[in-house]
């Protein structure tokens, strides 16, 4: 027999380890690439150098594309990763590709296409990569998911794609740095960054390519016209972006006319850098061009567009603006001012281009009713977080947005309390804590304040941070005494006895949660009273003495309860049933499930809790 040594055999146990009950890595099933573009130009050298790049892991992990707006650095990588994938599903390759690519299949697992956009959160992208790979990645924060990431990608064969980097630097770098190293990367961005060594400047398309393109997007076929589209092409820095809305116009008002009504707008500007991107002005004067053009319809919906960060639905801009906007939409879109995708019910989903964008808004911040539309939008996302909680979940990054950027205090205190609980159970933890403190900043009543207060201190509890959260919580409690508001009075002890049982001052915890258990009877408590119960039962259990335990798991309080009926009581008979099933007390468990059961066999499946049994 071959002899294996102990270091092989080492590695063999740690892959089965890290690797067992995670996910299948199957990124061709999930699909995350943009659509391959069917009027892409080739520009095979590109692409050649780009793919011998990427596939020489051992000198390039990272390769970085930088170029000035509108050059088609999205599209390029666009077409490089449809080149690996096309292979891998069909085995077709490009003739003048196949040299290069061999027989051999690459990135087997797929390809994780990261977009990056203003604003959007970092749990965002969290969820995003959750759903695509069909397992639930919980963020808490960027160590631990650096950790969490490692893990479930230890073994994939994937590349990593971020793309528009420039549009969210902090997110970009945090996903720079957990794939640094890991898995190959292909990078784009408008700006250089320093921590990335750029091996490619993308810049404008060669002549043939440039009227190829123009012709493409104009429907035009002959060849009679070339001298005059290269003229065009040239005029316009034969930027791909550029050309392809001109084409567009050429298309509907013919080339003569929009070649003359080019020349008296476009002026010949170099490129410049601006704010460390480059830029080339010359694309304001073709936008400009395209907006007014534009119907008085297309030019008011074009610029509420904008008004979204995030891409948006056709029935949101219809309820902001009150008003049917599908058929403008589709318009817009096909004069390459909009891009249309679709969501996972078939829905149409509608975004810019990052500098169409950014001309959008400046058209937009002319309206006359400017104000008024923000105002309109504010109220129509409060509404949402307030009555269409089915909604929130697709909306959350725009809301947060929103929030960061309201100026209108008693709008964003009705947000905050009103999103409160939704972004403590889905672990926008970040971005509650923000929130909290600008809205204990800012609100002018007492009590709200104070409820924030609380809000505050249990959030820093769950993240360990015990001595913040004793600060807010005993602040609090200076407001809500057991007159003011007993409920929440038991609420702040309560949280302040479980740091003390987390701190692992279990007598002191002990002691004091024996006190608000008589409180919470005293004031007809049934829920802090199960809480103060089960916290001394879990203290008692497994720190103090075992037989103490069921002195506090309320099997008598529930028999004797006049308020049976009482939801907190019910959720006080769901933690006995489980910590009596926990400690192996089947006997004592199943008297209480035959108790409760009259009473809430519309609530409880009864019959799966005694088969569980």
């Amino acid at each position: 027999n071959d002899i294996v040594h102990d270091d092989t055999i080492v590695k063999i146990v740690q892959e089965k380890i890290i690797s067992s009950n995670l996910p299948k890595i199957d990124l061709k099933v999930h699909a995350t690439l943009p659509p391959k573009d069917p009027m892409f130009v080739d520009r095979e050298d590109d692409i050649i150098e780009i793919i011998k790049a990427i596939l020489n892991n051992d000198q390039c992990l990272v390769y970085g594309i930088n170029g000035m707006g509108g050059m088609g650095k999205s599209a390029i990588i666009t077409e490089v990763c449809h080149i690996f994938q096309e292979q891998l599903k069909s085995g077709v390759k490009r003739e003048y590709v196949k040299n290069i690519l061999g027989d051999k299949k690459y990135f087997i697992d797929g390809i994780l296409w990261i977009k990056f956009e203003k604003d959007i959160s970092l749990k965002k992208h969290v969820e995003n990569i959750s759903k695509i790979i069909e397992y639930d990645i919980e963020y808490k924060g960027i160590e631990d998911l650096k950790h969490k990431f490692e893990k479930i990608f230890y073994s994939s064969d994937i590349l990593v794609v971020l793309d528009s980097c420039e549009q969210n630097e902090e997110n970009f770098h945090e996903f720079y740095e957990i794939f640094l190293n890991r898995k190959p990367m292909l990078i784009t961005s408008r700006k250089r960054f320093d921590n990335v060594t750029y091996k490619k400047d993308l810049y404008a398309l060669d002549s043939k390519s440039a009227i190829q393109l123009f012709k493409q997007n104009a429907s035009i076929t002959s060849d009679k016209n070339d001298e005059e589209i290269g003229n065009i092409c040239n005029e316009l820095h034969s930027l791909p972006l550029a050309i392809i809305i001109i084409a567009k116009l050429a298309d509907k008002y013919g080339l003569s006319s929009i070649k003359e009504k080019l020349n008296n707008k476009l002026h010949h500007e170099a490129p410049v850098l601006r704010n460390g991107e480059i830029e080339n002005v010359s694309m304001k004067y073709v936008f400009e061009l395209s907006y007014n053009l534009l119907s008085e319809d297309e030019k008011k919906i074009f610029a509420v567009s904008s008004l979204f960060n995030y891409p948006f639905k056709a029935e949101t801009l219809k309820n902001i603006l009150d008003k049917e906007v599908s058929d403008t939409l589709f318009l817009l879109e096909n004069k390459s001012l909009l891009e249309k995708t679709k969501d996972e019910t078939a829905e149409n989903i509608y975004s810019f281009h990052p500098l169409i964008r950014e001309y959008a808004y400046t058209k937009f911040e002319e309206l006359d009713d400017s104000e008024d539309l923000k105002k309109a939008k504010e109220l129509y996302f409060l509404n949402i977080a307030q009555s269409q909680k089915d909604k929130l979940k697709e909306n959350i990054d725009e809301i947060l947005f929103i929030l960061k950027e309201s100026k209108n205090d008693d709008n964003f205190i009705s947000f905050v309390s009103t999103l409160d609980w939704w972004l403590d159970e889905f672990g926008y933890w970040i971005d509650r804590e923000v929130l909290l403190k600008k809205a204990v900043a800012i609100s002018k009543n007492e009590k709200d304040k104070n409820h924030f207060k609380v809000s505050l201190g249990v959030l820093y509890n769950k993240q360990n941070r015990f001595n913040e959260s004793k600060k807010e919580l005993k602040e609090a409690l200076e407001y809500f005494t057991i007159k003011v508001e007993s409920q929440n009075y038991l609420y702040i002890n309560y949280s302040l006895n479980i740091i003390k049982y987390r701190e692992e001052k279990y007598k002191n915890s002990y002691i004091l949660n024996s006190k608000f258990i008589r409180e919470s009877l005293y004031l007809n408590s049934s829920n802090w009273y199960g809480a103060f119960c089960r916290t001394n039962s879990w203290i008692t259990g497994n720190y103090l003495y075992r037989e103490l335990t069921e002195e506090y798991l309320l099997v008598n309080f529930i028999k004797d309860s006049k308020n049976i009926k009482d939801s907190n009581t019910m959720r006080a008979f769901e933690d006995i049933r489980r910590f009596l099933t926990a400690i192996e007390e089947y006997s004592k468990a199943k008297e209480l499930i035959d108790k409760i059961e009259p009473y809430y066999s519309h609530y409880l499946d009864f019959n799966t809790l005694r088969l569980w049994l």
